[in-house]
């Protein structure tokens, strides 16, 4: 197997290991859930949590509401549900539907029943009912606005929450009956008032909220995947992605032969205008492949998600040539970088990591790799 497709297949592993449905179904098992018990699931992992729900809770668990993006897979284990696609990353009529409905949902769950809630990333857009007096659009512009200045996950939440009827405890709080979350993190830090807006925190007392998995999960699992001699970064890679790029290089320089480096995290990139295809991991893979150049190693950048940014594809995997190739088809990364195309060249010239969603979400992962040395022997 040559390294671009040992690299593929350690994302692939790490996916695999990372199953939401196993982290619900661990979560559950022993717990004593007060009365039957009704779930709402938002995210993009949410029809994997809910199907864990399912497993783990059987016939007491009565009634499910799981809003997930366009595109993902829904188990067979949902079919007697409420399952709907809302938008992703931008909310639409519908996600502001789903989020009214999860509203009425918790209001209807009795004093000595419990409201299960698994939430996961990109439930802020799929689930987005705007605060009293102000519109969806006004709230969408609102946070955008925001969003283009390349603030870090954390104030763009606190963004939202300030103009929502949802996010910051609001699902909890109209809901009479005891309320139990289980978080799924795509944030550095797994902070839980930040994944998904916090719709259940802060808690109210009686109320609990567990992280049942964060973003180290993705990356110790990459590492084993890549095997015994994988150096692993078990911090995030935050801030601003040519902050992240510059680490990367110096990571590149140091690694010998045969090395393996496993990282990942959430950057920001700061946009001006009008954005292309893709999104932080794909230009933070453009931006390798340019110190890449004519260098031996291989680097992979690939949202866990399956979907980074615009997508549709999940990032990219680069060498020392892929800024060549895009010139050879007379292509222009630097422009592309320079307009937030980055997945369009990566595609065109075969770079693109492409999956589908995977109803993973912790964030994007980074590996980087350098073939071993070649002994030749003498004549």
């Amino acid at each position: 197997m040559d390294l671009r497709a040992r690299l593929a297949s350690v994302f692939a592993d790490a996916i695999a290991a990372c199953d939401p449905a196993a982290a619900v179904r661990a979560a559950l098992a022993g717990r004593s859930l007060a009365g039957p018990v009704t779930a709402i699931a938002i995210g993009k992992a949410a029809p994997a949590m809910a199907a864990g729900a399912v497993a783990a809770l059987g016939p007491a668990l009565i009634d499910a509401l799981v809003i997930h993006p366009d595109g993902a897979a829904v188990p067979a284990a949902l079919a007697r549900f409420d399952v709907r696609a809302a938008a992703h990353p931008v909310p639409d009529a519908r996600s502001e539907a789903a989020g009214r409905a999860a509203l009425a949902i918790a209001a209807g769950v009795a004093a000595d029943a419990t409201l299960l809630v698994l939430i996961s990333g990109g439930a802020s857009a799929l689930a987005a009912v705007p605060a009293p007096g102000l519109t969806l659009a006004a709230k969408v512009a609102a946070v955008q606005a925001v969003a283009r200045g390349g603030a870090p996950i954390a104030a763009l939440n606190a963004a939202r929450t300030a103009r929502s009827a949802i996010k910051g405890g609001r699902l909890a709080a109209a809901c009479p009956g005891r309320v139990l979350t289980l978080v799924v993190s795509d944030v550095p830090g797994d902070d839980v008032a930040v994944v998904g807006s916090g719709p259940t925190v802060p808690a109210r007392p009686g109320d609990e909220v567990v992280l049942v998995s964060g973003l180290a999960s993705l990356r110790r699992a990459a590492a084993r995947a890549a095997g015994p001699t994988a150096t692993l970064h078990d911090r995030d890679l935050c801030g601003d992605v040519a902050e992240v790029e510059a680490a990367l290089r110096a990571v590149a320089a140091g690694l010998a032969p045969g090395g393996w480096w496993v990282g990942g995290g959430e950057w920001t990139v700061r946009l001006a205008g009008p954005v292309g295809r893709g999104g932080r991991a794909s230009e933070l893979a453009l931006g390798c492949a340019r110190w890449l150049a004519g260098g031996d190693a291989v680097v992979l950048v690939g949202a866990s998600d399956g979907v980074d940014g615009t997508g549709p594809d999940a990032g990219a995997i680069v060498d020392g040539g892929s800024w060549a190739r895009a010139a050879a088809r007379g292509l222009d990364p630097a422009a592309a970088l320079a307009g937030h195309d980055s997945g369009a060249v990566l595609a065109a010239i075969g770079d693109a990591l492409s999956t589908g969603p995977t109803g993973i979400n912790h964030a994007d992962l980074v590996v980087i790799a350098r073939p071993a040395a070649v002994v030749r022997e003498g004549p």
